[in-house]
């Protein structure tokens, strides 16, 4: 599980950095659905969301 949070970390780190959901996607080897979710968790309750 550990491994899997620190994806979606990195996930929430590019967006905010500007980099394209298609290229976080291909680079976090994670959905789209995925990327979006952990993006939008991290913007309700920081990195404890």
């Amino acid at each position: 599980m550990d491994a899997l949070n620190e994806r979606r970390r990195r996930a929430v780190k590019m967006r905010r950095q500007g980099v394209s959901l298609k290229e976080t996607t291909v680079q976090c080897e994670m959905s789209r659905t995925t990327v979006s979710a952990a993006r939008k968790a991290y913007e309700a309750g920081g990195w404890k969301g």
